[in-house]
């Protein structure tokens, strides 16, 4: 009987520290909860004894322990499945099992707006890049990504609250807040916001957006596609009679940082469209800084400065046009424009960054 005691303490202690022990075999490295994990902190630094290395080796152990995604994963379904939260900062569980993205947040309930000042300098910088474009014979449109919770809100928590019965953003084509009422409007904008919200409820239940994802789908993407376009005035392919196949193929990036252990897919339709272009730069993923491409069958060169919202868009363009040049770098290097003369300049931004146009075009005008 006592040995059997001892033994039950034994395994006890022993499954206790197995996350430890066999953290630098079974420990994780922060892929795939898409973050930096804590490094090693050093004892002793260039001013002495470092007085904050326990904090620093706690983080660093707890961000490497084995089975630290398991458990995340089950902390996270419990969470999720019993009590309708989520147990990651970065991620918002909303309605039948919808995931948003929390950084929407201030969008979706119209809280911490631009001022009105703030709206007529973005409004301003953005005449500005118009008029230099223009200089150099590119034409010029600027459009906003609507975030998620924007087109399908009705799958948000209820306990987040609208300030407004409006978006934050609405000064970009249909309505807007008081305090901007008279304010100039944002030159050449294409409203996506407006497309997507009403394709929504016209396309239902064939979704625009991915429900584990922060991004819209294919199809969304495509009607995206088509309204810049026409907004253009371009004549284009709208590949209007392809109809898609609906695979579950797709890793959301909020089910990835909520379930790191999981690999469950989410939905995406796939339009089988034989695409002809070719990438010309060096190439990882859509994610890339800099994208460029080309079609021989193409025609014009377009412009793009993006963010991860295009990553969907680029087969559609790249298909377009004869050369294409797609760059995540800010401030945007308006010094793209003189380099590889293109007939049409598009800035896509997702609606939740909107605020930071000021800086991304200011500090380029002044750094040209």
């Amino acid at each position: 009987m006592k040995s059997l005691k001892i033994i039950y303490i034994a395994v006890f202690f022993l499954i206790c520290a197995a996350p430890s022990l066999l953290m630098g075999i079974l420990g994780g490295s922060g892929t795939a909860e898409k973050r930096t994990f804590a490094p090693m902190p050093k004892l002793i630094t260039g001013s002495g004894l470092n007085s904050k290395f326990g904090d620093g080796f706690d983080a660093y152990i707890s961000d490497r322990f084995a089975f630290r995604q398991q458990l995340v994963t089950l902390n996270a379904l419990i969470s999720h499945k019993i009590f309708g939260t989520s147990s990651e900062d970065s991620v918002i569980a909303g309605k039948d099992g919808w995931l948003f993205f929390a950084q929407t947040v201030d969008s979706y309930t119209v809280r911490n707006s631009p001022d009105r000042q703030e709206v007529l300098d973005i409004t301003e910088d953005l005449y500005a890049v118009k008029e230099y474009c223009e200089d150099k014979g590119a034409d010029f449109i600027f459009t906003v990504a609507p975030n998620k919770n924007t087109v399908y809100g009705e799958y948000m928590p209820d306990n987040y609250l609208r300030v407004f019965d409006l978006q934050m953003y609405d000064i970009f084509g249909y309505r807007y807040p008081v305090y901007l009422d008279n304010s100039p409007p944002f030159p050449n904008y294409c409203n996506l916001i407006s497309v997507l919200t009403d394709g929504a409820s016209e396309a239902a239940p064939e979704l625009l957006y991915h429900k584990w994802d922060s991004h819209w789908n294919n199809r969304g993407a495509l009607l995206a596609y088509r309204t810049v376009m026409d907004f253009s005035g371009i004549p284009y392919d709208g590949y209007a009679g392809i109809s898609p196949q609906l695979l579950r193929d797709w890793d959301g990036d909020l089910y990835g940082m909520l379930y790191p252990s999981l690999n469950e897919k989410d939905w995406q339709y796939h339009y089988g469209i034989d695409f002809t272009y070719e990438i010309t730069s060096p190439y990882i993923s859509p994610e890339d800084v800099t994208v460029t491409t080309e079609n021989p069958n193409g025609n014009g060169k377009l412009l793009v400065y993006r963010d991860s919202f295009c990553n969907a868009l680029l087969p559609f363009f790249a298909q377009h046009f004869k050369e294409a040049y797609f760059s995540r770098i800010t401030p945007y290097d308006l010094s793209l424009i003189d380099e590889f003369q293109p007939d049409l300049v598009i800035i896509e931004i997702a609606e939740r960054n909107v605020p930071l146009l000021a800086n991304n075009i200011q500090l380029a005008r002044n750094n040209e």
